[in-house]
């Protein structure tokens, strides 16, 4: 992401990067990566869930970070990411349809 290899990032280098996301994910492949998370098959996301699957990826992640990672998008109030409010977290709170599998356009999901 860091084009200008300044150790930064700067507005334009975040917003390639998102769009670059954006067009990449598909409702079976955002699945695929909330399922890696969700280590213990719950069907939400935990903070222990996220540590523990960036330990089996030999990654070190602060605690604090998750939580309140978790916190700003949790929705329900329950302390864990479901998979809408995971998908949320890629598509700036943008419903996208459960059924799609084809890769999203910059603009989102297109609605029928």
């Amino acid at each position: 992401m860091d084009y200008h290899n300044n150790k930064k990032i700067n507005y334009s280098e975040f917003l390639a990067a998102t769009i670059d996301v954006q067009s990449f994910l598909s409702e079976s492949r955002l699945k695929a990566v909330f399922n890696q998370f969700d280590t213990d098959s719950s069907g939400k996301i935990t903070e222990e869930n996220i540590c523990l699957a960036m330990q089996k990826l030999g990654k070190e992640i602060n605690r604090k970070e998750v939580h309140d990672m978790i916190t700003q998008h949790d929705k329900t109030g329950d302390g864990m990411l479901n998979f809408s409010e995971f998908k949320a977290i890629f598509f700036d709170g943008k419903e996208i349809d459960e059924g799609a599998d084809a890769p999203f356009g910059v603009d989102g999901p297109a609605t029928n």
